[in-house]
């Protein structure tokens, strides 16, 4: 049972080069100690565990019971069974899970003697997971002929300790549930009164008392549980809320402060728009760009008034515009620059007559007028 399971001829598995001890049981004792065999009730064995340790426990505690089983409490050891035996002494309860692999079990035999011999049979019950128990009232003892799931002289032996009836639970519904369903939640209503048949004697409380207790237990907790949840919903909505008030705000601030911005930068452009046509024009953008408030919508619909700055290659003595607006001719030097109006690029030069400029170091007029085959006709004159 313990890890290896014993047989008549020895250790099964590595053997015996990997054995097991307590590495909890030297610090604290244990209020059941479950004897089984590995080969058929390992999942009941566990199953049976975890209900037990979770039988009217309070959310704040990791276990109710201290159970010990060799799988959950042993590690490797020189010596497995006197670990084993030290573990039994420290273990108030025993509980043999009775099946007639139990009864082939050495660890199992051995188990039900050492408590025999030292705890007289006392505190010894039975979980009977398969196989056959008899009981003859005739003898006050088993019927060995048809009782396979103990073995007898082990079992006669704890009997004659401590005389009496014993009652023993039926786990065969466990084994088979597992074997067809898998594993089965600590929540479920037969493990629980299966449980609690065996948690009774321990504790010394009735059956009925103890089922109660855990079903107050469980719905506390699930109280606890539904207003843990309920107070976080809570906090996480007021948390959004203010969070979301605070966006709010910020949204507004800063849209505040882009509208201040955008005012500050068109009275800037118009304080410079006669000196800085050109930066007046940029600062009335960009101050729509920040915030669409009247001054720069304004600003924007006026910025036509603002005079446009055309960069020449010279000094220009006189300037005149095409009718359409689109050109400009500025009288340089005895000749005539054609300027595109909206990009400011030259668009072509035009020499005065030789003869007026032999007469005259640079040309003093400049007009356009319409011209029926071309666009515009521009000269200078002086």
């Amino acid at each position: 049972m313990r890890g290896q399971e014993w047989t008549d001829t020895g250790r099964s598995g590595n053997g015996g080069g990997g054995r097991m001890v307590d590495g909890a049981g030297t610090q604290a004792g244990y209020d059941v100690f479950i004897s089984y065999s590995q080969n058929l009730d390992n999942e009941v064995a566990a199953t049976f565990q975890r209900g037990m340790e979770n039988f009217a426990r309070p959310w704040y505690r990791p276990t109710q019971l201290r159970v010990f089983r060799d799988t959950t409490h042993l590690h490797a050891s020189r010596d497995l069974r006197g670990d084993i035996e030290h573990a039994l002494s420290r273990s108030a309860w025993l509980i043999v899970m009775a099946s007639p692999h139990a009864t082939a079990s050495d660890w199992v035999r051995a188990e039900i003697d050492w408590w025999a011999a030292h705890r007289r049979g006392e505190r010894m019950l039975i979980a009977w997971t398969d196989g056959t128990l008899a009981w003859d009232q005739s003898t006050q003892g088993f019927d060995w002929s048809r009782t396979d799931a103990l073995p007898q002289t082990e079992t006669e032996r704890a009997l004659a300790a401590s005389p009496g009836t014993p009652r023993w639970v039926d786990l065969r519904w466990l084994r088979a549930q597992l074997e067809e369903h898998g594993p089965i939640s600590v929540r479920d209503p037969q493990l629980i009164a299966s449980v609690a048949e065996f948690v009774a004697p321990i504790q010394g409380r009735s059956k009925a008392e103890l089922i109660g207790h855990h079903v107050r237990l469980r719905r506390r907790r699930n109280h606890l549980v539904a207003a843990t949840i309920v107070v976080l919903c809570t906090l996480l909505v007021v948390a959004t809320t203010l969070g979301l008030i605070a966006n709010d705000q910020r949204a507004t601030a800063l849209e505040r402060q882009l509208a201040a911005q955008s005012r500050q930068l068109v009275s800037e452009a118009a304080s410079i728009q006669d000196t800085r046509p050109d930066l007046a024009r940029q600062l009335l953008v960009q101050a729509y760009r920040l915030s669409h408030t009247e001054q720069a919508v304004g600003g924007l619909l006026g910025s036509g008034d603002i005079p446009r700055l055309l960069r020449t290659q010279g000094a220009a003595r006189a300037v005149a515009f095409s009718p359409d607006g689109q050109i400009t001719a500025a009288a340089q030097r005895g000749a005539v620059t054609l300027y595109d109006t909206v990009t400011g690029r030259t668009v072509a030069t035009a020499e005065g007559p030789p003869g007026n400029f032999r007469r005259s170091r640079s040309v003093g007029t400049a007009s356009c007028s319409p011209d029926p085959t071309t666009r515009d006709t521009c000269t200078s004159g002086t």
